[in-house]
């Protein structure tokens, strides 16, 4: 769990009861907030702090941030079609199920993830990075991406590796804790089904959905924001975050890259401001020499 999920509760320096005094610190996790915020929106903010044991002032912020935690959450594609509402219920905070009987995207499964996970926003520009996997250019997605007023940006084939925060920073932790916890099913045997033949049965989809949740909240948010900074994704034009490119550091693919984009960084700086001069040199003329065109010579 990372730290941006954990909250210091119901701390209380009045010595005249016993119990005063103790720091009580209580973590709570993004469905619990999720919970929180759902149960003030049904009752009062009031009754909510009361029910999970928090402020009054920790149940308003996280109704303020209720885009960001819903957000964070996992886009899982099911194989199944019928959908089991006990699983719906248990997940319905952590984790975004779709049970599409696939889990392969197509356009379809794409403009429903855009619009579950990401939606609409009344508030500034948008900007999603992916590949370009062909869901992701279609004209469908594309119309989908106009309706939500977001911006995109395909990093172009074979360069993910690169320039993909996912696959530069947290696809690989995320994975390797997944199999952690499939080796450890595998080897405690506690939670695993058999078959009339003595044969172990796949884990159940509670297990797997479980472990989905506990890969993903052992990535933290800084190493989130950080990827996008290790692939050159910055609202820093002016190069400030360059030595952050992963692929540009000294055991990068691409060491040299970093001079060579200050160089050209520089160039640009220098052509803009060249413009710049022409054109205002060019209106100064045309103010003072307004009526000298050669239309108005006489010989």
């Amino acid at each position: 769990m990372s730290d941006s999920e954990i909250d210091v509760v119901n701390i209380d320096s009045d010595t005249s009861h016993p119990e005063a005094g103790k720091k009580c610190r209580k973590s709570y996790s993004i469905a619990q907030k999720l919970e929180a915020v759902e149960f003030a929106r049904k009752h009062s903010i009031h009754a909510a702090s009361h029910k999970f044991k928090c402020e009054r002032a920790s149940v308003r912020k996280w109704i303020r941030q209720e885009r960001d935690l819903k957000m964070q959450r996992p886009y899982v594609l099911l194989m199944r079609k019928r959908c089991d509402p006990k699983i719906v219920e248990k997940y319905k905070n952590k984790l975004v199920l779709n049970w599409a009987g696939k889990i392969w995207m197509d356009n379809n499964l794409t403009c429903d993830y855009l619009h579950r996970v990401l939606g609409q926003s009344l508030f500034g520009n948008r900007l999603i990075v992916w590949d370009s996997f062909r869901c992701h250019t279609s004209e469908e997605t594309k119309k989908e991406l106009r309706k939500l007023g977001l911006h995109s940006a395909i990093i172009p084939g074979g360069t993910t590796k690169f320039i993909q925060a996912p696959d530069v920073s947290w696809n690989g932790p995320f994975k390797s804790k997944l199999q952690e916890l499939f080796n450890n099913w595998m080897l405690n045997g506690a939670e695993m089904e058999w078959t009339v033949n003595g044969n172990p049965k796949p884990p159940a989809i509670d297990v797997y959905l479980n472990w989905i949740c506990v890969a993903w909240d052992s990535i933290t948010n800084k190493a989130i924001s950080k990827s996008f900074k290790d692939c050159g994704i910055t609202i820093c034009p002016d190069g400030n975050e360059d030595d952050e490119i992963h692929c540009f550091k000294a055991h990068g693919a691409v060491p040299e890259g970093r001079e060579i984009l200050r160089k050209l960084r520089s160039t640009e700086v220098s052509e803009q401001i060249e413009t710049d001069e022409f054109y205002e040199n060019e209106s100064e003329i045309g103010e003072e020499n307004i009526y000298s065109s050669d239309a108005s010579l006489e010989f």
